[in-house]
């Protein structure tokens, strides 16, 4: 409609896998899958792509702490490929954004048993008396 000399109507097909195992009481591990099929955003025709995520959490000392480690796109799949479509022009890139890493977390839980404050009772006379 706007100069565009493709028909960009394309719908976009996703999925997300997210799986976590139970290794241990008190390790764990999780896998992600993230895909997309080639699609039309505007003036933007995605290509498509997938990426792969794992993470591993370990707790210590009934929850209080936990390490986490994590790798995220570890086949580094990750691309952004896309051609825009103009006036009589067209752009078009294909490059990798480096969004591959690996992280490590560490977490202080200062309440891990979830305990609550009960009171001693002090506000029942006059609750009562309501």
């Amino acid at each position: 409609k706007y100069g565009a000399s493709k028909a960009l109507s394309k719908p976009l097909l996703s999925c997300s896998l997210n799986n976590k195992f139970a290794l241990s009481e008190t390790m764990n591990a999780a896998i992600s899958l993230n895909a997309s099929t080639t699609h039309a955003e505007g003036f933007l025709m995605m290509k498509s792509g997938y990426s792969v995520n794992l993470q591993f959490d370990k707790s210590f000392a009934n929850r209080t702490w936990i390490i986490y480690l994590s790798a995220n796109d570890i086949f580094k799949t990750a691309k952004e490929r896309w051609t825009m479509y103009g006036l009589g022009a067209g752009t078009t890139k294909d490059c990798y954004n480096y969004t591959r890493n690996i992280s490590l977390q560490v977490t202080y839980n200062f309440n891990a048993k979830r305990s609550k404050y009960k009171g001693t009772g002090a506000g029942n006379e006059e609750k009562n008396r309501l």
